[in-house]
């Protein structure tokens, strides 16, 4: 069928959901902003309107609730939402069928925690812009932990994980490890034990301070402080304020300038950095060519320049 500009059929009485109708309606969801999403898609404000009202009538219920502070989903358009952002995964999947690899168009969508987004990802960027030029890649940087990346992943609101494990990972996933990633427990200088220092983390879920806590440090802790970043941790443990398990790469810069230094700790085994996607993906054509740059081309870490 062929559709007008606000994704209404041309015909009348015709209902059929269009791929613009479903883009529109991921858009606002992700930017809880009918304004947003009309920016970002280079419509009108009015035909993005248009399109999720025609989606609405064909779904037969609403979609969207407008609040004071933005547009936030109902209930049936958060059960949309997966089955829309695969619709058009697979769209995207099939207008590449046909192309050669090196001519693949499109956006592949990467969620990195915030270390190998710092320090591991530049080099796949660089080495997707010279093989695959008309491929977008969407970075966003994750803080909460493995399990909420395997779950977007799970959810299809993104196609690749770059995250830390100590261990492999089962079906559904396929991944390919990057490296070891070693951890350091760092403090200011005038700190040399952990006793009765407060522990920094970056949050609830941070796999550095669950490694930490493995090797039976958590009694010598009173406090713990989740910080919500990196570098917010690695700045408080400048400032004095307590110990930090963090990747070693992340303090390079810093041990090295003697701002922090390192303290003595049963380190385990290094973390594993490892990028996954699903296994219904694996044929996917841009997911085969980062699973090809991964395969083929060291990633190594960079500690930033000094």
């Amino acid at each position: 069928m062929t559709g007008s500009v606000d994704g209404t059929s041309d015909h009348e009485g015709e209902k059929t959901m269009d791929e613009r109708q479903l883009r529109a309606f991921t858009t606002i969801a992700q930017t809880r902003s009918f304004t947003r999403a009309a920016t970002q898609l280079g419509y009108s404000q009015s035909a993005v309107t248009s399109q999720i009202k025609s989606l609405e009538q064909q779904m037969r219920c609403p979609l969207f609730e407008r609040r004071r502070d933005g547009t936030y989903m109902t209930a049936a358009g958060q059960r949309l939402l997966p089955t829309a952002q695969r619709i058009l995964r697979l769209t995207e999947e099939a207008l590449s069928a046909g192309r050669d690899d090196h001519d693949l168009e499109g956006t592949l969508n990467i969620g990195a925690t915030e270390s190998i987004a710092t320090y591991r990802l530049p080099a796949v960027i660089q080495e997707f812009r010279c093989r695959y030029p008309n491929l977008r890649l969407s970075i966003k940087t994750f803080h909460e932990g493995a399990v909420a990346m395997l779950a977007a992943l799970s959810g299809y609101t993104i196609d690749a994980a770059f995250l830390h494990t100590d261990a492999a990972l089962p079906a559904p996933y396929d991944s390919v490890g990057l490296g070891d990633e070693p951890l350091s427990l760092v403090a200011h200088p005038s700190i040399t034990t952990t006793e009765d220092q407060p522990l920094l983390t970056v949050g609830e879920h941070c796999i550095y301070a669950s490694t930490y806590h493995s090797t039976g440090s958590r009694d010598r802790h009173t406090t713990v402080m989740g910080l919500g970043t990196i570098e917010a941790v690695k700045q408080a443990a400048i400032a004095g304020i307590g110990v930090a398990p963090l990747p070693t790469v992340a303090v390079a810069r810093e041990l090295g300038a003697g701002a922090l230094h390192e303290i003595a700790w049963a380190n385990p085994a290094p973390l594993t950095a490892r990028a996954a996607w699903l296994g219904e993906h694996a044929t996917n054509p841009p997911i085969r060519a980062l699973a090809d740059i991964l395969r083929n081309k060291p990633i190594p870490a960079h500690a930033a320049a000094a």
